[in-house]
């Protein structure tokens, strides 16, 4: 454990203890080997990588530009940037057993993920700073649940859960990220979604124009609008779209979400989800030979006396026959049907989650101390 002398001490004894509580419970206790490294200095941080752990933890201090290890000698430290610390692992993880996970228990670790520095399948980060009590906190909730045979999904979700319960009114704010699937949010009313920033790297806010579900008076769609574009053609969203996907968590109004669809459009690697039940709001098309068309085109059907009127919208796949069948039994209804002349998409498959078996843990960490903290 490191000790630079400049920093405040923090919990770090505790969370080490508490890890290894953790891993006595757990199911797989006998496969699981925790190697500490105390004053934990950069080369301790190489020997680490290169041992080859399934988790590598990394707790303690941290600030914007990097993580803060101990120095050389006892009133010395060494602050690793973020990029340096993707650069180690990129190429100094071994092939034959390539590291799972990477939990970086400190403040601001979280901005690895908008740079997508670490190719690593999962890395836990917080954003800004972030309460003692509650980074330890979530760091037993962590390892108790893959203990328990949980995935990193569950295992985050638990910890998460656990670390609020001890952050009161300090902050904590821990964000899980997967390597080549970022994760980018909008809301614009409060249900299920009051963590979805959380989950998010990149988030727009929308539900201050909203009572509810209803506008405020002030406020107009236009502006709603002119929001969600700017928050689409975010210049460096559109250039991270040239090397990976996205999922998109949405709890907002229809008009919204189509709105973010058409502004995104057919080329964008943009899986569109419901914020509180992850499922897609619509399928991407596979991806076209050619530009497709802009323009919408109207039909309609049925009988055109008919007493009720119903209206299908559809950006990405044809969804009248659908509708056609829904109404069938439902009274007389002439459809009018609004939607792009692009042919029904190959329907896209959500990428498969790795599970915990047996792990081989590294912790690297720096100084315990009185507890409400700021790491």
């Amino acid at each position: 454990m490191a000790k630079p002398q400049t920093y405040p001490h923090i919990e770090l004894d505790r969370e080490f203890k508490r890890i290894g509580e953790s891993i006595k419970r757990s199911r797989a206790d006998h496969y699981i080997e925790l190697w500490p490294y105390p004053n934990a200095t950069r080369e301790d941080l190489d020997q680490a990588i290169l041992a080859g752990p399934d988790i590598l933890h990394i707790a303690g201090h941290g600030r914007r530009e990097g993580i803060v290890l101990h120095g050389r000698y006892d009133d010395d430290e060494e602050l690793i940037s973020l990029d340096d610390l993707s650069e180690l692992l990129s190429w100094h993880t071994p092939r034959d057993r390539p590291l799972q996970c990477a939990v970086l228990n400190a403040c601001w670790s979280a901005d690895i993920g908008l740079r997508r520095a670490l190719w690593v399948p999962f890395t836990v980060g917080m954003k800004e700073e972030v309460y003692d009590p509650a980074a330890v906190e979530f760091t037993c909730g962590f390892y108790d649940a893959l203990g328990a045979g949980r995935d990193y999904i569950a295992a985050f979700q638990h910890g998460r859960l656990r670390g609020r319960r001890y952050a009161g009114e300090g902050k904590f704010q821990p964000l899980l990220l997967q390597s080549n699937t970022g994760k980018i949010g909008i809301r614009s009313f409060m249900l299920d979604a009051d963590d979805l920033g959380e989950q998010t790297e990149l988030f727009l806010q929308l539900e201050h124009y909203f009572e509810g579900r209803t506008l405020r008076p002030g406020h107009s769609w236009r502006s709603v609008a002119n929001e969600v574009a700017r928050f689409c053609a975010d210049p460096e969203l559109r250039h991270r779209f040239r090397s990976e996907d996205f999922q998109l968590y949405m709890d907002c109004h229809l008009t919204i979400a189509f709105l973010a669809g058409y502004m995104f459009g057919f080329e964008a690697p943009v899986a569109p989800l419901q914020g509180r039940h992850r499922k897609e709001v619509w399928a991407r098309p596979s991806r076209p030979t050619q530009q497709p068309p802009r323009e919408l085109q109207v039909s309609a059907r049925g009988p055109e006396g008919a007493s009720q009127l119903a209206v299908s919208v559809s950006l990405s796949r044809g969804i009248i026959d659908n509708v056609q069948r829904y109404l069938a039994d439902k009274g007389d209804f002439r459809i009018i049907d609004i939607s792009l002349p692009y042919p029904n998409p190959r329907p896209s498959t959500a990428p498969s989650t790795p599970t915990r078996s047996s792990s081989r843990l590294s912790m690297s960490s720096h100084d315990c101390a009185p507890v409400g903290s700021i790491r």
